[in-house]
């Protein structure tokens, strides 16, 4: 009776050796692939747009993937502030439009609510921008996982859902 208590004993010790040896395993199978999915995901350019160059000495930028919005300041010659902001954190997004530029401002969950503000954008790639902007929010509040999608299911389909009811 006593050796089959050892037995049992070994055989559990094996099985948890077992179980502790697979399912990490397993795990970091699980998160590898997820991470290359956000790494392909982060490196495809949904869409980019600079502001206009005489009202704007050295032109600030924005890059718009899946994941993230960046913000790229540039402030002289060889300096510039590179931010970025996740989708999910960006609450709001405004355009300002006049007769032939823009104003792009977002707002977000940090930062006392206002993040950035583009001046001098064209104003098809402001209005657009925030159009893409809208629908990637949506989308990440209602669960959708962005990241599976193609560049070009996302660019039509997140214009429609970004687009407001009086918007051209």
């Amino acid at each position: 009776m006593i050796n089959r208590d050892i037995l049992f004993k070994s055989e559990r010790e094996k099985i948890s050796r077992v179980r502790r040896a697979i399912i990490p395993h397993q795990i970091y199978s699980k998160d590898k692939e997820k991470i290359v999915a956000l790494a392909n995901a982060s490196d495809s350019i949904l869409f980019q747009a600079t502001t206009v160059f005489p009202f704007t000495f050295f032109p600030d930028s924005i890059i718009i993937d899946k994941t993230k919005v960046t913000i790229i300041e540039r402030l002289f010659f060889f300096h510039q502030n590179t931010t970025s902001y996740a989708i999910e954190d960006i609450l709001n997004v405004e355009v300002g439009s006049g007769l032939l530029f823009s104003i792009l401002t977002c707002l977000t969950r940090y930062d006392n609510k206002k993040a950035f503000s583009l001046r001098y954008l064209k104003n098809g790639d402001a209005i657009f921008a925030k159009k893409l902007l809208q629908g990637l929010i949506i989308a990440k509040r209602e669960g959708v996982h962005i990241e599976e999608l193609s560049k070009e299911e996302i660019m039509t389909h997140g214009e429609v859902i970004g687009k407001g009811e009086r918007e051209e």
